[in-house]
């Protein structure tokens, strides 16, 4: 069984690592927060374009059915 300084030096070795784990987990859940950001921007950017599309596609529906007489 160890020894009470050994474990004292064993708990702060813990304690250290412990608190760089916290450190990275806070910047990799920064890091999805950006990245969901990111995505969410490209998707509401690619919803506006299609939404374009639709109307670009009936004008051009609208306007062949008028030279087809519909």
């Amino acid at each position: 069984m160890a020894e009470l300084p050994e474990r004292v030096t064993l708990l702060e070795q813990l304690q250290d690592q412990q608190a760089r784990l916290n450190d990275q987990l806070i910047a990799v859940t920064a890091r999805l927060g950006e990245e969901q950001a990111l995505a969410a921007t490209r998707l509401a950017r690619h919803e506006e374009q299609m939404a374009a599309l639709r109307h670009i596609l009936q004008a051009i529906k609208d306007l062949l059915g008028r030279h087809n007489g519909h």
